[in-house]
């Protein structure tokens, strides 16, 4: 299977031209920089912080990725 040193593609629906781009980690596109990606979600670091995208959806819906992957809290309880 795919290994984590893998590229990624993800395809990323654009609004102004209606097409789709192929984008691998470390790739930027309107402003964010795809950093990783896992099945049909994409994170990008967007103005300073980090936002998860579906497959198929725009920057325009992305999501704080905090949201996204809540089973990972950030701050554990001690």
């Amino acid at each position: 299977g795919p290994g984590a040193g893998d590229s990624v593609e993800v395809m990323l629906a654009r609004t102004d031209t209606a097409e789709s781009r192929t984008l691998k980690p470390g790739d930027a596109v309107l402003g964010a920089r795809l950093e990783s990606a896992s099945g049909e979600t994409a994170v990008f670091f967007l103005d300073g912080q980090r936002v998860a995208v579906r497959t198929g959806e725009t920057l325009a819906q992305a999501r704080p990725a905090e949201e996204v992957h809540s089973a990972r809290a950030p701050h554990p309880d001690s």
